[in-house]
């Protein structure tokens, strides 16, 4: 049979391929896979281009150089060729024929119907006789049942009554912020961070001391016109020196020179910056500031003098650190009663717990050492403090208690009473306090105890084991009705569930 060659492009792919074996004319195709390894070189890729092949009716041979995909052909059972001329020489098979399929047997009804009447054949209604053993068993019944309503009808009232007895313990209870939840084993439960910003400005008298400049010096300058014409020297004209400790000076009055070249004219002058600074030697002073230095020419004959030092109050460290504290105590004061109104109901805030959380802004109006008269500083703070919820603190507070109950008794449901200490300890973001806890307790007796007791006993009898069993505050009493059956049967009744039993705690 001839087969029809199918080339495969570097660029097909499964869809590709597909299409390309729809337009066979031949039962018999043969897909030649580019030199270039790598495309359609999955096993999967075999199987389905196998399974189309399948569908399409037609027998699937490869042609590959890539030994990864003759070695898929082989284990799916397809014929691989080194080239086409060989697939033509060598594939000579027939394309394999499928069986035809077996359709099932048809259901024997006959049989089936044989079948359900040989089952049906098996019943038949039982006789008169099979009733003659039930008589016995129907008036064995009845008197059980009688004999059951004397035991059950009568109903007893038992009541039992107990002393109560004070509890009273102390917990300390941190409040965690960190904490999502209460720990009632370890006394932790969870706190509230809160926080507000407050600001204000404070000031103190200094108490430092320091040598500060007190006086100017003063002396005398020369200008000399280095023109030809007349020049106009005005007041407050500045001087300098260009070369040691650098001191400017001003002229005291305007002065004016000649219009001629080498014209001079003293002045008088005063050094700007006060203290020694200003105390130049002779001949110093050599620079003018402005347009008149390339115009005239200055120097200072002889020295300023006159510039000294004194002492002055000064800002000291203790200042700064007097007047920080002072403001800070002031705004954590005035945070209070902000951070109280940031409450939720239920909520309460210890005042130990209120403090500074950190410094936002803070300024000096005079650095340390400065001479000045007052210290201003303007201080803003972040302040903070800690919000508890009461029913967590209650909440442990009551666990507390009920591990304190004695062994026999148990708690007496009802309020409890709680009281904080007035001192909370504040250490690494958390608060502990003291919570004291009062309530009551009662004898455990167990209704199904007591009701077990007494249970078909005698009234007397069962007055003395229950206090036997139990620590009453007082005479236990037992009721049975109705009093008929009783006087008939003096005894409580059989059945633990006819027996009420009260507990009257005193």
């Amino acid at each position: 049979m001839k087969a029809q060659i199918v080339q495969i492009d570097p660029h097909d792919d499964y869809h590709s391929v597909r299409d390309k074996m729809a337009w066979a004319q031949t039962r018999r195709l043969v897909l030649v896979w580019p030199s270039r390894p790598g495309v359609l070189s999955r096993k999967l890729d075999l199987v389905l281009l196998h399974r189309h092949a399948h569908v399409l009716g037609a027998q699937l041979g490869i042609v590959a150089e890539d030994p990864a995909v003759r070695e898929h052909a082989q284990s799916l059972g397809l014929p691989a060729f080194g080239d086409v001329r060989d697939a033509r020489r060598r594939w000579r098979s027939r394309i394999p024929r499928l069986a035809p399929e077996r359709r099932s047997q048809p259901l024997d009804r006959e049989a089936l119907r044989a079948l359900q009447r040989k089952r049906l054949a098996r019943l038949s209604l039982p006789s008169a006789r099979s009733y003659l053993w039930r008589v016995p068993v129907l008036l064995a019944g009845l008197a059980a049942i009688v004999a059951l309503l004397v035991a059950v009808v009568p109903v007893a009232t038992v009541h039992l009554p107990t002393a109560l007895q004070p509890l009273e313990t102390e917990v300390t209870l941190t409040a965690d912020p960190a904490a999502l939840v209460a720990d009632v084993a370890t006394g932790t439960i969870p706190a509230r961070s809160l926080r507000v910003e407050v600001q204000a400005t404070g000031y103190t008298p200094v108490t430092g001391q320091r040598e500060a400049p007190s006086t100017a010096a003063t002396g005398r300058v020369v200008f000399t016109n280095l023109t030809g014409v007349a020049l106009t020297i005005p007041a407050n004209t500045q001087v300098r020196t260009t070369s040691g400790s650098s001191a400017r000076f001003t002229t005291l009055r305007a002065a004016t020179l000649p219009a001629r070249i080498g014209a001079t004219i003293d002045a008088d002058v005063r050094a700007i910056d006060l203290g020694p600074v200003g105390n130049v030697s002779a001949g110093q002073i050599n620079a003018i500031d402005g347009p008149l230095g390339l115009q005239l020419a200055v120097t200072n004959p002889a020295a300023t003098l006159g510039g000294a030092l004194a002492q002055r109050p000064a800002v000291a460290a203790i200042d700064q650190a007097s007047v920080r504290a002072q403001l800070e105590a002031q705004l954590v004061a005035e945070a209070r009663e902000a951070l109280a109104a940031q409450l939720q109901p239920g909520e309460f805030l210890p005042p130990e717990t209120i403090a500074s959380r950190g410094v936002l802004t803070e300024s000096y109006d005079h650095a340390l050492g400065e001479t000045a008269d007052v210290l201003g500083l303007t201080l803003r703070l972040s302040v903070g403090g800690l919000a508890i919820f009461e029913d967590d603190a209650r909440a442990a507070g009551a666990a507390a208690l009920a591990r304190e109950v004695p062994a026999g008794y148990r708690q007496v449901e009802g309020p409890l009473s709680f009281s904080r200490s007035r001192e909370t300890t504040w250490r690494d973001g958390r608060a502990a306090f003291v919570l004291r806890v009062s309530g009551q307790a009662e004898a455990v007796i167990e209704v199904s105890g007591v009701r077990a007791l007494v249970a078909g006993k005698p009234v007397s009898e069962a007055a003395e084991a229950l206090r036997e069993r139990y620590a009453l505050a007082g005479e236990p009493t037992l009721h049975v009705e109705p009093d008929v059956l009783f006087d008939l049967w003096p005894r409580l009744p059989w059945v633990a569930q006819r027996i009420v039993v009260v507990i009257d705690s005193q």
